[in-house]
C-alpha cells in the first residue's frame, strides 16, 4: 500500500497519509535477471528472508556418529551444507517492511529496526535472534524540528533477550530404528539385518513446532526521548515470563539423536508489565543522571484452573513394512510387520511416548502501585487492588492512599442475581451478556459513600433486545432512587426517548445508517416526531417512496426533495397539538393536511427558500403533497423543542438548526478540524486557526 488517500463529497483529495518501506536486499540468485524480487528459498533458521543465495537449506553437521553392523562406531560423517547461510540478515529482514508514514501536514514518522537478540547457550555468545526490533523512531515536523524516541533492550541494556529454544541438531532431526528378521525358515532366512535411520531438516521438527514459532522475549526495555546520549528522560519497561523449552521422550533405544516434544503448552501465562518507571534527565558537567517521577508496579496472580492433558506418541522401531515376501512365513492374509511385532520380537519397543499438558486458567492484575516522586524526595503511593468472581471479572476494586484510606468500589453482574428472570437471561449462552455491571457500591473505609444500580430490560418481542430501563442512585447507607428513565431503543441499540424520572421526555431520531443522532426534541415521545433533511438512508419516521435530489442552495446538508416524486405522511399521531415546518424553494406548491384544524406561518426567506410552519389541532396524520421542493422537513408537538442536526459522516455536524428554526454551520479544513462557523445568512460569526507545537531532543 503506497497511500491512503482521503476525498470530499466531491471526490477531492483532502488528505493523503504516504508510505514508504525499506527495499527488498539484493537477491544474490545469478538466474534472476531482477535482483530487487525476493527469493523465498533464501531463509533464516525461523523462515524470514536472508538473502543467503543459498537454497539448500539444511545446515552443515560434522563428526556424525557412523556404524556398520559388527564394525566399530566413528565419528566422521559430515552431512548438510557448509554454506547453508541460515543466520538472519538485517537487510533481508528489513525487506518490504514499513519505513516511513508521511503526513497531510508533510511531517513525517520514520522507523529504524534492527535484528532481536538472545544469548546463546550453546555458543556462549550474544546472537541474532528471529524478526526485527525497533531501535527508534524518529518523528519530523515538516518545520525542521525532529524528535526522536531511542529503545535499548535487555537487562541493564545489554542488549539480549530470551529465546526458547536455539537451533541445534537435537531439535532438528530425528533417529528411527529399522530391523528385518524372516521367522522360522523360507527362502529369505538368512535375509536379516538393521539400520539406522536418521532424518536431518531444513527447520526444526514438527514436534518442536509450538516452540519454535515463539519469539524473543525481553525482560526490560528502555524508551529514550531523545537518544542515549541526548535526551530528556526515559522508561524503562520490565516484564515477566514464563518460558517454553523442549521435553525429552523415554530412551526405550539407545539413540544418537533422542526423541523430543513439547511437554507444556502454557498458552495463557503470556508476559505481563511488571513495572514503569519514568525519569527525567537531571545529567550535569557530562555525568548521565536520571531522577525517577514516577514508578508503576504491578503484581498478578496466575491461577490454573484445568490442565488438559495428552499423550505425544512417536513411533521409533520399525520392523519388516508390509508387503514385504518372506517365504512360508507369515501365514498368508498376515502382513510381516504384526507377524514379526508379535512373534519375532515381543518385547521390542515400538514406541516411545510421553505426557503433555495444556493448562488453563487465567493471569489478572492483583495490584497496581504507582509512586509520584517529589524532587524533595518525598513521594506519593496509591495501591488499587482487584478481586475478581468465578468469571474473572473485577467484583472489587479497592484504592489505598498515602493518608491511610481505603476507597473500595464493589461491582456486581447479571450472573449474581441467579433468582431474577432478566438477569438470568443475560447470563444465558445465547445471550452472553455477562460484562454488564448491574451495582457499583462505593465505600470509604467500611463507610458507605454511594450507589449506581443499572436495571435492565428486554424491549424485544421475538428478538431478545436488552437495554438499560432505568439508573438508580442512592448516597450513603440509603435506599435507591430512580434517577434516570430509558423509555425505548431503535434496532441498532440507540436510546429514542429518555427521561430523568419524574422529568421531561426527551426522544431522539436517529439517521446516516443509525449512527449520528438527527434530531433530539425535548417535551415528545418517540411516537409524535419525525424529521429528515433528505440527506442520508433514513426516512426520520416520515413514509414517502420517492428520492431526494442533490440541490447545492438547500437549507441544511446538500439535499431536498421534490413533491412530484411523491406525496410524504405520517400517521399514529396522538398529541393534542402537532406542529409541522419545512423550508420551500421558490416555485411549485405544497399542501399540507392534517386535519380541518390548522393554522399557517410563513417566516424567513433564505437564499430563495421560504420559511413555513403549520399547527394542527387532534390531528392523527399528516400529508405533505404538491409540485414544490422541501428541505428540513419537521414535525413536533407544539409545546415541544426540537433541534436538528446534519452531518459529514467521520467529520462532524455541518448544520445544527435551534428551536427557532435559526441554522448554523459549521465548516471544516482538510484536515477534518472545525474551520468556521457561520449564521443562518452564511455571515461568519467564529473562525478557528491550528498551529503544531514540537519539541526537539
Amino acid at each position: 500500500m503506497d497511500a491512503i488517500v482521503f476525498k470530499d463529497n466531491s471526490g477531492t483529495a483532502t488528505e493523503t497519509y504516504s508510505f514508504q518501506y525499506y527495499p527488498n536486499a539484493a537477491n544474490p540468485d545469478p538466474n534472476q535477471p531482477d535482483n530487487t524480487v525476493l527469493n523465498v528459498r533464501y531463509r533464516d533458521w525461523w523462515g524470514y528472508y536472508n538473502a543467503s543465495g543459498q537454497h539448500d537449506m539444511v545446515p552443515y553437521y560434522t563428526g556424525l556418529e557412523r556404524q556398520m553392523q559388527g564394525a566399530p562406531i566413528y565419528h566422521d560423517l559430515n552431512l548438510g551444507n557448509p554454506s547453508a547461510g541460515r543466520d538472519p540478515n538485517l537487510a533481508g529482514l528489513e525487506s518490504g517492511v514499513l519505513r516511513k508514514i508521511i503526513y497531510p501536514t508533510g511531517g513525517s514518522t520514520e522507523f529504524v529496526f534492527e535484528c532481536n537478540k538472545y544469548f546463546s547457550t550453546i555458543a556462549q555468545q550474544i546472537k541474532n535472534g528471529p524478526g526485527l526490533r525497533v531501535s527508534q523512531i524518529k518523528t519530523n515536523d515538516n518545520n525542521g524540528i525532529t524528535s526522536y524516541k531511542t529503545y535499548t533492550y535487555g537487562d541493564n541494556e545489554n542488549g539480549y533477550g530470551i529465546l526458547d529454544m536455539e537451533p541445534d541438531i537435537t531439535n532438528m532431526s530425528s533417529e528411527s530404528y529399522f530391523d528385518y528378521n524372516p521367522v522360522n525358515g523360507g527362502p529369505h532366512a538368512s535375509v536379516t539385518g538393521a539400520y539406522r535411520d536418521r532424518i536431518f531438516y531444513s527447520d526444526f521438527i514438527p514436534e518442536l513446532s509450538s516452540i519454535a514459532e515463539r519469539p524473543v522475549t525481553y525482560s526490560t526495555v528502555t524508551e529514550y526521548e531523545g537518544t542515549p546520549q541526548n535526551n530528556i528522560g526515559k522508561t524503562i519497561y520490565t516484564y515477566d515470563y514464563a518460558g517454553w523449552a523442549p521435553s525429552g521422550m523415554p530412551s526405550f533405544e539407545t539413540m544418537t539423536i533422542p526423541r523430543k516434544h513439547t511437554y507444556n503448552f502454557n498458552y495463557c501465562n503470556n508476559p505481563s508489565l511488571l513495572s514503569k518507571t519514568e525519569y527525567k534527565n537531571i545529567s550535569a558537567g557530562g555525568i548521565p543522571s536520571y531522577q525517577a517521577k514516577r514508578k508503576i508496579v504491578n503484581i498478578y496472580n496466575y491461577t490454573t484452573s484445568e490442565t488438559v492433558t495428552g499423550l505425544h506418541v512417536q513411533k521409533i522401531h520399525n520392523l519388516t513394512q508390509t508387503g514385504r515376501v518372506l517365504g512360508d512365513y507369515p501365514p498368508p492374509g498376515l502382513f510381516p510387520e504384526p507377524y514379526e511385532e508379535t512373534y519375532a520380537y515381543p518385547t521390542i519397543n515400538v514406541y516411545t511416548y510421553a505426557p503433555y499438558q495444556i493448562p488453563v486458567g487465567y493471569k489478572n492484575l492483583s495490584s497496581s502501585t504507582e509512586t509520584l516522586y517529589n524532587d524533595d524526595g518525598s513521594s506519593i503511593v496509591n495501591t488499587t487492588a482487584y478481586t475478581y468472581n468465578s468469571h474473572q471479572y473485577i467484583s472489587q476494586r479497592s484504592v489505598n492512599t498515602s493518608d491511610a484510606q481505603t476507597l473500595n468500589t464493589q461491582i456486581t453482574y447479571p450472573f449474581d442475581y441467579p433468582a431474577i428472570p432478566i438477569y438470568v437471561q443475560m447470563s444465558s449462552l445465547s445471550s452472553n451478556m455477562l460484562d454488564f455491571p448491574i451495582e457499583q457500591n462505593q465505600s470509604k473505609n467500611t463507610t458507605p459513600l454511594s450507589g449506581v444500580r443499572t436495571n435492565y430490560y428486554n424491549f424485544g418481542s421475538t428478538n431478545p433486545n436488552i437495554y438499560p430501563q432505568t439508573v438508580d442512585v442512592k448516597k450513603g447507607g440509603g435506599t435507591y432512587e430512580t434517577r434516570l428513565r430509558y423509555s425505548g431503543y431503535d434496532t441498532y441499540g440507540n436510546p429514542i426517548s429518555v427521561s430523568k424520572e419524574n422529568g421531561v421526555l426527551n426522544s431522539y431520531i436517529w439517521d446516516y445508517h443509525k449512527t449520528y443522532p438527527v434530531a433530539e426534541v425535548k417535551n415528545a415521545d418517540a411516537n409524535n416526531i419525525a424529521y429528515t433533511s433528505f440527506e442520508a438512508d433514513g426516512n426520520g419516521g416520515w413514509t414517502f417512496s420517492g428520492s431526494p435530489i442533490t440541490d447545492a442552495t438547500a437549507p441544511t446538508g446538500g439535499k431536498c426533495y421534490n413533491l412530484n416524486s411523491g406525496s410524504i405522511t405520517k400517521s399514529g399521531l396522538t398529541s393534542a397539538k402537532t406542529t409541522i415546518s419545512f423550508w420551500q424553494k421558490l416555485g411549485g406548491t405544497v399542501l399540507v393536511d392534517g386535519g380541518p384544524n390548522g393554522t399557517f406561518l410563513a417566516g424567513s426567506v433564505i437564499n430563495g427558500w421560504y420559511y413555513y410552519e403549520y399547527t394542527f389541532t387532534g390531528a392523527t396524520s399528516v400529508t405533505i403533497s404538491g409540485t414544490g421542493t422541501i428541505d428540513e422537513l419537521r414535525l413536533y408537538p407544539a409545546n415541544a423543542q426540537m433541534t436538528t442536526y446534519t452531518y459529514a459522516p467521520l467529520i462532524g455536524v455541518t448544520s445544527q438548526t435551534d428551536l427557532n428554526n435559526k441554522v448554523t454551520y459549521y465548516e471544516y479544513d482538510s484536515f477534518g478540524r472545525l474551520k468556521l462557523i457561520r449564521d443562518i445568512n452564511k455571515n461568519i460569526i467564529k473562525t478557528f486557526s491550528y498551529k503544531e507545537n514540537s519539541t526537539t531532543y
